[in-house]
């Protein structure tokens, strides 16, 4: 879920998206930062700091056949987190992949457009 100052940035992309995540870890966010995105589980999925740091707790990259591998690799883990089942994040993750990937491709282009360039020495 995006916040109101999520919707204004490369975040702006996911709205309407689901992503990944399985994660029962969490963290406060640093001084100054700005929240972007949560969900029920997690307040802090995603934060700014300024222009130049941009933190997501999701995987915006992920598509399917490289989720795969990951379902996998972290059987143990996933099925270590209370309410996430490794066969329902199967199935959850198939039709939205390729959206969410695409999305997180425009959402990071974006935010590195917007990084102002030192100059040139």
């Amino acid at each position: 879920m995006l916040t109101e100052v999520g919707r204004l940035g490369p975040l702006a992309a996911f709205e309407d998206v689901p992503v990944l995540h399985w994660h029962g870890d969490t963290f406060d966010r640093p001084v100054g930062a700005s929240r972007l995105a949560s969900t029920g589980v997690c307040a802090n999925q995603a934060s700014s700091v300024g222009r130049h740091v941009l933190a997501l707790q999701f995987h915006s990259e992920a598509t399917g056949t490289g989720f795969e591998h990951w379902r996998i690799g972290h059987a143990c883990e996933i099925a270590g987190t209370p309410g996430v089942s490794p066969l329902e994040l199967r199935a959850q993750s198939q039709s939205p992949a390729a959206r969410s990937a695409a999305c997180g491709e425009g959402c990071l282009n974006t935010w590195l457009d917007g990084i102002p360039q030192a100059a040139a020495a």
